[in-house]
């Protein structure tokens, strides 16, 4: 019972914290905001048309890292019960944004925390982090993805200057509703196009 309202508690928590920083951002019209993203408004600071970089993506493996604390150290294990997939024939890819479907198989709601789109660099054999324009907030947090079950999700790719064909990857982060494992994924993709 205890963990119970502890769990209600933090829920309640973070839904609070999350329509906080709804109110204080989604009035600025300077602010790529996901609740606008099909507002012309919001993304015509990004003029170049992405949509031939995204039709030119090939999705390749997902690895999902699975780290839990057991009694004083950190047990890291592979986890085949989160998927990835890509929708790339959505026509919202148009805009900006990688739609994605991700499917739990696991016994616990998962909730989404964080992502990152990286580029592979052969040169010194580092990935990369795409740069985010400087009035970009990210306000997709809080997804919940019930045991069993997906939730298609939209990412928004930033724009850059040039996109070199190669190997990139979308880089989330979960965690169970217990907060007692994270989940690390990398979807992996390739483009086979470059402006």
């Amino acid at each position: 019972m205890l963990k119970l309202i502890s769990i209600l508690l933090t829920n309640g928590i973070v839904l609070f914290m999350l329509i906080s920083c709804h109110n204080k951002t989604g009035n600025s019209k300077s602010t790529v905001n996901l609740e606008y993203e099909n507002s012309i408004d919001s993304l015509n600071s990004y003029k170049m048309d992405i949509s031939h970089f995204i039709n030119s993506i090939e999705p390749g493996e997902t690895i999902v890292e699975e780290k839990q604390m057991q009694g004083e150290e950190f047990i890291t294990r592979e986890n085949e019960n989160i998927k990835v997939r890509f929708l790339l024939k959505d026509s919202c890819s148009k805009d900006g944004f990688l739609k994605t479907e991700i499917i739990n198989n696991t016994n616990d709601t998962i909730i989404y925390i964080s992502n990152t789109f990286l580029h592979y660099r052969e040169s010194n054999n580092s990935w990369i982090p795409l740069v985010y324009p400087d009035n970009y907030v990210k306000n997709d947090l809080g997804y919940l993805i019930p045991p069993h079950e997906s939730v298609k999700i939209r990412f928004f790719l930033p724009s850059q200057e040039e996109y070199p064909k190669g190997k990139y990857k979308l880089q989330l982060l979960f965690r169970n509703a217990s907060k007692s494992i994270d989940y690390y994924i990398d979807k992996i993709f390739v483009s086979t196009k470059s402006n």
